[in-house]
């Protein structure tokens, strides 16, 4: 059987292939066909939009009986001026570091989801996401406080004092807010330093 394979093989590799060139009648034909078409001024494009890869949410207690944030809630105190920020960077850092934070270069590595929070609930609860986000070495946290659009007098709480107490934060290098997949207006992108 092997021989016989064998000698198939050798057949197939010693055989001419003859390819044919295309007769010129197959070409008129084809003219023929397609008629006075014109080809397009310019060809189509598609315009690829991609995405930073989206790394899994770490789901993070949004109030535990046990508050052990004590350190960070200290020292988050409001910051004058700060409620209408989109964007920070603490003194030192360099410009890129809000680019690179917008455009995903640092993996969101903890998400808070603010919806539904009161004003000291969620204080806390910053707090602890941010001390657990420095516990486990993550340098992005994503904070969803939303638009405010559902709030008393449709005054964006939440929003407003999420930025005044991340502004104060020592332990926050940058933030800014989402692009709009990731919640836009109503989210924020925080950088923080190296554990």
């Amino acid at each position: 059987m092997k021989r016989a394979l064998g000698r198939r093989l050798q057949e197939i590799r010693s055989a001419r292939v003859v390819i044919d060139a295309p007769a010129a009648d197959d070409a008129a034909a084809f003219r023929a066909a397609i008629g006075d078409t014109q080809p397009l001024a310019t060809p189509p494009r598609v315009a690829v939009v991609r995405s930073p890869a989206k790394s899994p949410p770490v789901a993070t207690p949004r109030i535990p009986a046990d508050v052990d944030a004590a350190t960070h809630l200290a020292r988050m105190e409001s910051v004058p001026g700060a409620e209408g920020l989109a964007t920070f960077m603490r003194p030192g850092q360099s410009g890129q570091v809000v680019r690179r934070l917008r455009r995903g270069y640092w993996p969101v590595g903890h998400e808070l989801d603010l919806h539904g929070a009161r004003r000291d609930e969620a204080r806390v609860a910053i707090a602890q996401c941010i001390d657990a986000a420095m516990t486990r070495g993550s340098r992005c946290v994503r904070i969803v406080h939303g638009r405010g659009l559902r709030s008393p007098g449709g005054e964006p709480v939440l929003r407003d004092v999420t930025r005044q107490w991340l502004a104060s934060c020592p332990d926050v290098l940058a933030f800014c807010e989402a692009p709009p997949a990731q919640g836009g207006t109503g989210a924020l992108l925080v950088l923080l330093r190296r554990a």
